[in-house]
């Protein structure tokens, strides 16, 4: 059975609800990977909301990978139905300690920020793990690297033993050892998303923010010769037209990868 990759949010740094990009999507990072009923999600931003609302049961038990704790990444949280359920268990991990998740739950769900008061409040059940190596969640093999971010951020590698997806938003692909240990570690996947943030004249001003251009994405698709390529953290006021330039040119300019600007609610197959 392949996996399937679906984007509920595919823009960096806000949501940009206009006209004019509403087919490669508005929201905030989120990636679910599924494999039949079985699924884990990537990342809460805004999209993270809009997939509880595809929803048919909003209770049982939920599996979400954090990437890192930047404002796009997590700010969906409270728009995640399941928090909500009383017969609901969050699981989140991330290779952050388990009382900095909590506490970045903790602010979160602050008093000062909604009706709510710490994690701790809500109906439903919270648990925290912390990743220290592969680790099998949901019957799919995870495992992580660090990525070239602001701040300490990581990528994440679903497998189910036949095929596997790599996540690697938020991340500047320079040639530094971080870059490298993350292509050896990508090497052959299936799938590739990858942070495409920029065209090469916006990263002249961009450098050292953290984020790749499409040619350091596709590049990085080269050498860890990836099936497929989805490219995603659009820039926020980016519009449908413009991707579908950059993705047309980027076709013609590496002919040998299979490459597109994520869309959001959008299957993608292994």
């Amino acid at each position: 059975m392949p996996l399937d990759v679906v984007f509920y949010g595919t823009r960096g740094s806000i949501s940009a609800p206009h006209e004019d990009i509403l087919r490669y999507g508005s929201l905030t990072s989120c990636v679910v990977i599924k494999s039949g009923d079985r699924s884990v999600v990537i990342d809460a931003g805004f999209g993270i909301g809009f997939y509880s609302d595809h929803l048919a049961n909003k209770m049982g038990n939920f599996h979400v990978l954090i990437s890192h704790f930047h404002w796009d990444h997590i700010q969906g949280l409270n728009y995640f139905g399941p928090v909500h359920h009383p017969k609901s268990t969050n699981n989140f991990y991330s290779p952050f300690k388990v009382e900095q998740l909590q506490e970045v739950m903790d602010i979160y769900f602050d008093g000062s920020y909604g009706p709510f008061n710490g994690w701790e409040a809500l109906n439903s059940k919270f648990e925290f793990h912390k990743l220290t190596g592969d680790i099998k969640i949901n019957g799919f093999t995870v495992s992580m690297i660090p990525l070239n971010h602001t701040d300490p951020c990581y990528a994440y590698k679903i497998s189910d033993g036949n095929s596997s997806v790599v996540y690697a938003s938020d991340h500047e692909a320079i040639n530094n050892q971080v870059n490298r240990d993350f292509i050896d570690w990508a090497k052959g996947c299936d799938i590739l998303i990858h942070d495409a943030m920029y065209e090469d004249n916006e990263y002249e001003h961009k450098i050292g923010w953290g984020h790749s251009t499409f040619d350091m994405a596709c590049e990085n698709a080269r050498k860890i010769e990836a099936k497929k390529l989805l490219l995603t953290h659009h820039e926020p006021l980016r519009s449908d037209k413009d991707l579908d330039r950059i993705e047309s040119e980027l076709k013609k300019k590496y002919p040998g990868l299979d490459l597109v600007c994520a869309q959001q609610v959008i299957t993608y197959s292994s």
